[in-house]
């Protein structure tokens, strides 16, 4: 059977489950006691007004440094506010339900880049909020009209992290390149990754931001040469293996890639974004029995957090189809018909998938 192209955004990414508080991950410990290096102390500074949205891992630099920001439920570990908040970053139209209801002024995107992916790509590209500081831990958007960040802005936090030990340096410069290719600017993100790399050639993070620089112009081979410089220097670093395994299948070396996800698995084996890249390389690689379990996880994960979950279900229909279970995929394909939040094309897509499969063992049309 024909496999669906990938499914919108909103949908597949939507489904991903949001990790209730995450940490700084991609920065040392060494650098714990510097709250301006590693936490995102400077981006909250600079905030100017209320109502605020802000991701999980801010909520607590907010309640000790700006309590007047936060209303009370705001300050409780597992409110339901917090969890629409954690909700809303992966799903851009909760956020604008959410919007709707707040009138937010201020949004505070700080933490890990791919907890809050897709409402930075809805928010670049609807402009209703602006960019206005960036560093390499956050970013902040105030409703428009306001002021814009440009990359001149740029120059005045490298100031203030500069003078460091070349390796702190280089890791600076590391982190905010990956900021700087979030919001499409890479000949800044890139002129910061020579920079790192010039300093520190042993930075496992910029060589990992380097291999994603070439994976954003579709550079592949040096993708994978740079994911493999990070694995030298460290080998067990999750980063630069989905960089590896992103990078063999987009030169369509399945099995290898299918192996590096085995072991990444391994070491996360309830993260979705993991989960969602195994799935996909399992299916090039026919592993079709390891893609059913990742999407059944996925599809666990993301109905426990409220998030919708027919875009991994349109998966799991199709693996199964392609292992010629007919019966199991005809349920999924089903289920995926009771979810409101289907685009009129992928109603479409999954009609056509059933009347086919039905045709095919013989069932006929209902």
């Amino acid at each position: 059977m024909k496999r669906m192209k990938r499914p919108p955004p909103a949908i597949i990414l939507g489904a991903v489950v949001i990790a209730a508080v995450i940490g700084f991950l991609c920065l040392r410990r060494t650098h714990e006691a510097d709250r301006e290096f590693a936490t995102p102390v400077l981006a909250i500074q600079r905030i100017r007004s209320k109502p605020l949205f802000f991701t999980p891992p801010a909520r607590p630099y907010l309640v000790a440094m700006r309590p007047d920001l936060l209303v009370p439920e705001d300050k409780a570990d597992h409110s339901e506010r917090a969890l629409e908040f954690a909700r809303a970053l992966q799903n851009p139209v909760l956020f604008r339900q959410l919007d709707r209801r707040e009138r937010f002024d201020t949004l505070l995107l700080a933490g890990d880049l791919n907890q809050f992916r897709p409402l930075l790509e809805h928010l670049l590209e609807t402009r209703d909020f602006s960019l206005v500081y960036l560093d390499h831990t956050s970013l902040v958007f105030e409703r428009a009209p306001a002021r814009m960040w440009t990359p001149e802005d740029f120059e005045g936090v490298r100031e203030k992290f500069s003078g460091r030990p070349a390796a702190e340096d280089a890791e600076f410069l590391a982190q905010a390149a990956g900021r700087l290719l979030a919001v499409n600017q890479p000949a800044l993100a890139k002129r910061c990754l020579d920079e790192a790399l010039g300093k520190d050639r042993k930075s496992v993070g910029a060589w990992t931001q380097s291999g994603y620089y070439c994976e954003r112009v579709r550079q592949w081979d040096e993708a994978l040469s740079d994911a493999d410089h990070a694995l030298e220097i460290q080998e067990d670093y999750q980063p630069a293996m989905v960089l590896r395994a992103q990078a063999l299948f987009a030169t369509k070396r399945f099995d290898t890639a299918y192996e590096v996800t085995g072991r990444l698995i391994e070491m996360a084996p309830r993260d979705p974004s993991i989960l969602f890249l195994h799935a996909r390389i399992a299916h090039q690689a026919h592993a079709y029995e390891s893609e059913v379990g990742a999407l059944k996880t996925l599809i666990e994960l993301a109905e426990k957090m409220g998030q919708p979950a027919a875009g991994y279900r349109i998966y799991l229909a199709q693996a199964y189809a392609s292992e010629g279970k007919a019966e199991p995929s005809l349920d999924e394909f089903e289920k995926v018909l009771t979810d409101e939040t289907l685009s009129l094309e992928q109603r479409e897509y999954v009609l056509d998938s059933i009347a086919r499969i039905r045709s095919r063992v013989g069932l006929g049309t209902q």
